[in-house]
């Protein structure tokens, strides 16, 4: 198990340990696809994954077979590195 994702199925850990219960929605960044399945059983229904080598492939793959599309992620990618407050989050 790689480092940063043996740390994050601790955290999930000490989340789901809270005496209170766990409200809310928590994403959890793994770097290993093949410990996905360990995170969310830890944690349950309240825990979404999020592989970034995978999404980051998968991003690579459509820009390439569709040219339009890098130019806008390209547009949305520099606004928000030269004006972080021009988008809002819901």
């Amino acid at each position: 198990m790689v480092l940063s994702d043996a740390r994050a199925l601790r955290v999930v850990l000490s989340l789901t340990g809270v005496k209170e219960g766990l409200r809310g929605h928590v994403v959890v960044e793994m770097s290993d696809l093949d410990n996905e399945p360990l995170v969310k059983l830890v944690g349950g229904e309240l825990i979404e994954t999020v592989v970034a080598h995978d999404v980051i492939g998968r991003l690579m793959i459509q820009c390439a077979l569709q040219p339009g599309l890098a130019q806008i992620q390209e547009i949305m990618l520099i606004g928000l590195v030269l004006n972080p407050g021009s988008f809002q989050f819901l």
